[in-house]
Formats: C-alpha cells, structure tokens, sequence
C-alpha cells in the first residue's frame, strides 16, 4: 500500500540530493535513449509530472536528460495535471512525448522536447504560456520537428490523455493532481522545493 504523498512523518529519511525515498511499483510506454531498441534496462523510470508546476518540469527535465546520456534507462511520464482544462503547455509537452514511440529521429524529437520544457521553466506561467511561445527560441530544425511531430496528434486527443494520465496515477499510485514525483527502480522519490534537480540526482 502506497503512503500518502501528504503525510511527510511517513517519508524515510533524504537518499538522494534533493529527492525524499519512499515506496515501490512497476511498467508502460516509454521514453529510451537514440541508440537502443525498446527493452528492459538498468533504470526504470516512471515520472509522475504536473507540468504546470516549475518542480514537475524539472523532474520532466532531468528525467529526459538522463535518458539522453545513457542507453542504460528507459522512463514512462505520466502527465499529473491539476487544472482544467488542460493548459496549452501540459497538452504541447504531452503530445511531444507521445511522437517518441514513433519517431524516426528520436535524438531531435528530445532535443526539441527539452528545449520546449525550458522555454516552459523560464516562462513560469501556464496559464498564459501559448505553443508559439514554447518554441519561438528553437532553432528551425528543431522547431520543423516539433511541428511535424504536434500536427500529427490531435490537441483534444492529447489533453483526453492528460486527463488519463491522472485518473491512472490517482487510482493505481495514490497520488494526487498537481503532484510530481519520480518511480526509480521501484522506490518513489518526491522532489524537494527548496533544492534543484539534475540529472545526475537520478543517476545509477
């Protein structure tokens, strides 16, 4: 039985540099690294993300920059929204990394993935933050890949996936909306908001 995510006396003690351990699950659809093909790895990662939130984008962040330096790991990312409707932000992210199972340049689809979740981190307002503002600092070969990839899934498709992704996390994870954590291997980690987060915190 999970613990609450609202219930810190029940939190162990800090494990890593900035996230809080807690306790384990398991399997979806993944994210991996350019140079493998789809397989069991060393790391699993699920990431709970609210991305509308700086900490979820940073777990996203540091989830996808992890995947991008090792063929040791793959991640599934479960978007945790906590508002509706879905923000333009949530939905662009979303159907981003939905073009990862599919996508014949997997290394420019990250690129761009993560270029638009900086754009997000700096902007520091879903609410208002527009698809053109996401993208408008990626160089012109990124932003053709994005644009290919976002023509091809629907914008209602995508935040009916969203809305999904929260039901699943909900009932199967006990975690509420708007929350963000991170599945490693089993053990469940809860960003610290007073800490950043780096890739290096989900290394092997």
């Amino acid at each position: 039985i999970l613990p609450s995510f609202a219930d810190p006396a029940r939190w162990p003690q800090v494990w890593l540099p900035s996230l809080v351990k807690l306790v384990p699950h398991d399997d979806s659809h993944y994210v991996f690294p350019t140079a493998a093909n789809p397989g069991v790895r060393v790391n699993t990662l699920w990431a709970v993300v609210d991305l509308d939130s700086s900490s979820g984008l940073q777990l996203l962040a540091a989830t996808l920059k992890r995947i991008h330096e090792t063929t040791a790991s793959r991640a599934a990312v479960f978007v945790n929204s906590g508002v509706s409707p879905v923000s333009t932000q949530a939905a662009v992210i979303k159907r981003l990394l939905d073009c990862s199972g599919s996508s014949q340049d997997l290394d420019s689809l990250l690129t761009a993935t993560e270029t638009v979740i900086a754009a997000a981190i700096t902007a520091n307002d879903a609410s208002t933050t527009t698809q053109d503002t996401l993208l408008g600092s990626m160089p012109s070969q990124l932003r053709e890949v994005a644009n290919t990839c976002l023509k091809s899934k629907d914008f209602a498709e995508a935040s009916m996936r969203v809305r999904d992704d929260v039901a699943f996390v909900s009932r199967e994870m006990s975690v509420l909306p708007a929350k963000s954590a991170l599945l490693l291997n089993g053990a469940w980690y809860v960003p610290q908001a007073s800490a950043p987060l780096f890739a290096a915190d989900i290394a092997s």
